[in-house]
C-alpha cells in the first residue's frame, strides 16, 4: 500500500509541476501593456528580418531620418494564425520590401512598435485590428 500511494503521490507532483510551468507563459502574456495606445507613430523602412513565429510576428526594418541617419525598428504583430487570415503568409515580406507602418509606440520610447496597419510593397495596406 505504501508503494502505490508513494507512486500516486508523484504522479499528482509531477502533473502539478508541468501544469505550473506550462501556464506560466501564458499568464506572463500582457498583450499591449507595454504600448502608449493614445499615441500612433508612422514610419516608412526597409524590411530587414521577418520572423514568423508564436505568439507574435516580428517585423524587423530600417528607417532613415531627414539627416540620414538609419535607426533600427522592429514592428510586433500577431502571430502566424492571425496574420494569415488577413492574407499573409510567410512569405509575404521579404527583407528589402519596402513598407510603411502605423502603429503604436512603447511607453519607454524605444524602437518598437505595436503594429496597426502596414502598406505592402505594391501599395496594398493591410489593417490588423478589423
Amino acid at each position: 500500500m505504501k508503494l502505490r500511494m508513494g507512486r500516486a503521490s508523484r504522479l499528482i507532483a509531477t502533473v502539478f509541476v508541468l501544469t505550473t510551468v506550462m501556464a506560466g507563459p501564458t499568464v506572463a502574456h500582457h498583450a499591449r501593456s507595454g504600448y502608449d495606445l493614445s499615441k500612433t507613430v508612422t514610419l516608412k523602412g526597409i524590411i530587414t528580418r521577418v520572423e514568423w513565429t508564436n505568439p507574435h510576428a516580428l517585423l524587423f526594418f530600417d528607417v532613415t531620418n531627414s539627416s540620414g541617419h538609419v535607426q533600427n525598428w522592429h514592428a510586433i504583430t500577431g502571430g502566424p494564425s492571425r496574420l494569415s487570415r488577413f492574407g499573409w503568409t510567410g512569405d509575404t515580406l521579404k527583407v528589402g520590401d519596402i513598407v510603411t507602418i502605423t502603429g503604436n509606440p512603447t511607453k519607454e520610447g524605444t524602437s518598437e512598435i505595436w503594429l496597426d496597419r502596414i502598406t505592402l510593397p505594391g501599395g496594398r495596406e493591410v489593417v490588423m485590428h478589423r
